[in-house]
């Protein structure tokens, strides 16, 4: 393998003395309200919880602007198509409230059409999926637009900008309900780009269609003003649209803290019992490594687990699960060492391919760090159905099959993994060019566990 080269990871993506890549944490002085800072499970989870309440406030919001244009349509003594229009709205507005009221009371509504309404609400909620009640109120909204343009044409201008504010009541309502809706918030829900641009502007885009299909109709300056006032007040919607992404991002930043916290209290209690029994039981075990090497092995696994652990309260972004794996032990490699260690690490493992994983990249890294390696640069990918391992260092070379010597931990593993893995397979190193300051990659594959196949 001599002479190859390999294509190195550049000096900018080791980080000193951090594990900011590994754990994917970007602390920020302000929340940035992005599609990924707003979809958070906080944000989820508090919009979930309000969502009955709000949808049956604003239901009674929409029926009060709803109220506003029957009394406008009463007073002017408009034509009697008026009242076919306003079903639609009044509808919607009806199934809202009847699905949220039965919701809160934990109740089937009795109506069938609210009860048929309400389970495909519940079967929508949290996703983008079509909802019984906002698609009869979409028809509503441009049915009100319809009748403010249209319908009254012939009327008093007081009659008209009462019918006209009634209807910018339910189009402001609706634009709030759709665009602050609960899925919005669903980390595990991801919208068309188009959708995200619509609702980042959805405020005057909804503004300039009340006031192009209004302001035509407008027969003196005053009722032009106030149309566009209406107007403005529709697009006020934005604001509240993007306030509440701000809150929800700040209070996942400081739901994040108080995780933080809560995190350190446990993994403090934590090592102050279980820190010297595990350091005394490490260096027995290490002196008989050689006759009980399973033994140690699996102690290793173990003594990794418990100082993943324990970094959890270095970010809460951090989990037992992945990539928490390996945090613990590669830091004590690097503070141990002094070296700088950078992992990239997959989204998906199998439980079996974690241990595999752990064992490896401890490996590797422990040895790279003790052969006198200034930073070493660790990846794990998928490949078909194999997992490969590069482990790039700075360190002297060595001779073939040094590093795989009798009795180590990557030798005692290539032979647990024979026959349950299809073996450890070992590329013994490939010497790297460049002026990076890289000397080798060490390379490493093994089959992925079932329960992985396919992932990553």
């Amino acid at each position: 393998m001599r002479g190859k080269t390999r294509h190195a990871p550049s000096e900018m993506s080791l980080i000193p003395a951090t594990f900011v890549r590994l754990s994917g944490w970007a602390a920020a002085d302000t929340p940035a309200v992005t599609v990924s800072a707003r979809r958070t499970q906080t944000a989820y989870l508090s919009t979930n919880a309000r969502q009955v309440d709000y949808t049956r406030r604003a239901s009674l919001t929409r029926a009060a602007g709803i109220g506003l244009v029957a009394l406008g349509v009463v007073t002017s003594q408009g034509p009697g198509y008026a009242w076919l229009l306003l079903l639609p709205p009044l509808l919607g507005t009806y199934l809202s409230w009847a699905s949220a009221r039965a919701l809160l009371r934990n109740v089937t509504p009795r109506e069938p059409l609210a009860a048929w309404a309400t389970r495909v609400g519940d079967d929508a909620q949290g996703r983008l999926a079509i909802d019984v009640s906002g698609t009869t109120e979409a028809i509503g909204v441009l049915l009100l637009l319809v009748l403010c343009a249209f319908g009254l044409s012939g009327t008093e201008a007081p009659a008209r900008l009462v019918v006209t504010a009634g209807a910018a009541i339910y189009v402001a309502s609706w634009l709030c309900a759709v665009f602050v809706d609960v899925a919005w918030y669903n980390p595990d829900e991801h919208f068309p780009p188009p959708l995200e641009w619509l609702r980042a502007i959805v405020g005057p885009v909804g503004a300039l269609i009340l006031a192009g299909a209004l302001l035509p109709t407008a027969r003196t300056n005053t009722e032009a003003t106030s149309i566009l006032l209406l107007a403005l007040a529709v697009a006020s919607t934005q604001v509240r649209i993007r306030e509440t992404d701000r809150l929800l991002a700040e209070a996942t930043m400081v739901a994040g803290d108080a995780e933080l916290k809560g995190r350190t209290y446990v993994t403090c209690e934590l090592h102050t019992l279980m820190g010297n029994p595990m350091l005394s039981l490490r260096r027995e075990l290490f002196r008989g490594r050689a006759a009980v090497p399973d033994a140690f092995d699996s102690f290793r696994q173990v003594d990794a687990a418990l100082r993943e652990t324990l970094m959890l309260d270095w970010s809460n972004a951090v989990t037992v699960d992945w990539p928490g794996t390996l945090f613990g032990s590669l830091r004590q490699i690097q503070g141990a060492f002094g070296c700088r260690i950078a992992f990239d690490a997959p989204e998906v493992l199998s439980m079996a391919d974690r241990a595999i994983a752990r064992l490896v990249l401890d490996d590797l890294a422990r040895n790279a760090a003790a052969a006198g390696s200034s930073r070493v640069h660790l990846s794990l990918s998928i490949n078909g159905e194999d997992w490969v391992v590069e482990a790039f260092d700075d360190a002297p070379c060595f001779l073939p099959g040094q590093w795989l010597q009798i009795g180590g931990g990557l030798e005692r593993l290539a032979r647990r993994l024979a026959t349950s893995s299809g073996g450890l397979r070992l590329v013994e190193y490939e010497e790297t060019q460049g002026a990076d300051g890289w000397t080798k990659c060490v390379v490493a594959q093994w089959t992925s566990h079932r329960e992985a196949k396919g992932q990553g």
